[in-house]
């Protein structure tokens, strides 16, 4: 049979009928999923997706064994199918639970790494488009262990992974789970927590498969902005053109329209022929992503006279960059740089070590 996606009432139909179990589309999609889950989260989130799929169909069986066609689940009672399908339930809550938990303390990780001048760098697009070669050529720590698994197959990154890029101290990438097309809401919804990553970055590098017929580029392109779109993105967005080394002569499609999906807050900013297997291109995409990302602002604060740079420093952290500027009427000022963006300063560390801004 060939795997496709089926009705609770015709699952349960086939099922009566043959005596066996039925596999659909979605089921196989899970079962992949299983197979490739290697964090806690992840493997709460496939079970989510897993139990949400079993839901409909475990109902259908609720419905029929109470019309008297089939008595309960798999022949097992008809109690034991309102039993089954209340766990179901049950479980279903304590996951999206903790879910929720470990999706508030990444945002506070976010959040921390914002205040810190940190810049989030996520990598998205299709499954199998080469992400995690991709992130592999361009974080700055080459040891096994830290690289992500690279195989021609799909969805081999399930969870996030999170590394400093290469030659960018306060530049952070992540690499997330692919995108396929045709996937029902709840499982969408089921990896929506890792998915976050992507849409709370500030740049965001969606990777397409450059080697591909024009009409299949066209279209994964145009299914991952309206994801991007959907989140809602809030960064802006970079595509690479990935796998130029398969192109014929070498020569990615650049001059592929961009899908209108009617989305303001999708941002386009660059488009970069790369080849994360060979390094071509992967200059260019640093350096397009250094256009977008924000660059490094001074302030002016005001100390009373007998402050010192290392007690500055000392107060608001390696993130900042003092420099002395004047000294007038018992009154010092020092220029406090930092990479980042208008009104991320912080304020409240200047106040506690006696500082005022006198030029935002």
């Amino acid at each position: 049979m060939i795997p496709s996606d089926i009705t609770p009432s015709q699952s349960y139909n086939i099922s009566s009928l043959t005596n066996m179990s039925v596999t659909d589309r979605v089921r196989m999609i899970l079962e992949i999923f299983r197979l490739r889950a290697n964090s806690p989260e992840s493997r709460l989130q496939v079970e989510l997706a897993d139990l949400q799929h079993q839901l409909p169909i475990v109902r259908e069986y609720v419905h029929r064994g109470k019309l008297s066609e089939k008595p309960g689940f798999m022949a097992g009672g008809e109690y034991q199918v309102d039993y089954y399908l209340d766990m179901i339930r049950r479980r279903m809550s304590t996951i999206n639970r903790d879910l929720k938990e470990i999706g508030r303390r990444r945002g506070e990780a976010r959040s921390r790494r914002r205040r810190r001048g940190v810049r989030l760098v996520s990598l998205a697009g299709y499954t199998n488009a080469g992400k995690s070669t991709l992130m592999n050529a361009l974080i700055d720590d080459e040891r096994p262990e830290k690289m992500q698994e690279e195989a021609p197959a799909v969805f081999t990154t399930l969870s996030t992974a999170t590394r400093r890029m290469k030659g960018r101290e306060n530049w952070l990438i992540t690499d997330t789970v692919g995108f396929i097309s045709d996937l029902p809401p709840f499982l969408i919804e089921g990896f929506m927590s890792t998915l976050e990553e992507v849409f709370d970055s500030d740049a965001v590098v969606l990777v397409v498969d450059a080697s591909e017929e024009r009409e299949n580029i066209f279209y994964k392109l145009t299914e991952s902005l309206k994801i991007l779109r959907d989140g809602p993105v809030k960064g802006k967005v970079v595509i690479a053109l990935n796998k130029i080394d398969r192109c014929p002569d070498g020569i990615a499609p650049t001059d592929l329209p961009i899908p209108d999906i009617g989305a303001e807050n999708v941002r386009i900013e660059h488009t970069v022929p790369t080849s994360a297997l060979t390094g071509e291109g992967i200059g260019d995409l640093l350096e397009a992503l250094g256009r977008i990302l924000p660059g490094r602002i001074e302030i002016v604060v005001e100390f009373d006279e007998g402050i010192t740079i290392s007690r500055i420093e000392e107060g608001l952290g390696r993130r900042y960059s003092v420099r002395f500027v004047s000294s007038n009427d018992g009154r010092v000022r020092f220029g406090i740089s930092y990479e980042g963006g208008p009104g991320e300063y912080p304020l409240e560390e200047i106040k506690a070590i006696g500082g005022m801004v006198v030029v935002p």
